[in-house]
């Protein structure tokens, strides 16, 4: 796993993204978003928002999903894990982003 050193929460492992799921992490927005996971001991799973999740979906070629890995973003794992509580908090209070 990777680690990185958060300015909260010090030396911390990451979690991975896409741009639009850490935008909101870091902008402290309710976002709809869901993770798509692997058996890949150094990514094992990617957090992505229901865009980017259809995109991925579509993707039908290993060399294609390598390329689209290449695009996420880290973030300090404790930082994520305490906005995803959040955020879970928010949808559930937001029926427009809780709307299907």
């Amino acid at each position: 796993m990777a680690r990185i050193e958060c300015e909260s929460h010090g030396l911390q492992g990451t979690e991975a993204m896409c741009f639009h799921v850490q935008s909101a992490a870091l902008n402290d927005r309710a976002i709809q978003f869901s993770a798509v996971c692997g058996d890949d001991f150094f990514l094992p799973c990617v957090w992505l928002c229901n865009e980017c999740k259809m995109v991925w979906d579509g993707i039908t070629t290993e060399e294609a999903k390598e390329e689209y890995l290449g695009t996420v973003k880290m973030m300090c794992g404790r930082c994520f894990d305490e906005w995803k509580d959040k955020n879970l908090k928010m949808l559930v209070n937001n029926e427009d982003l809780c709307a299907t």
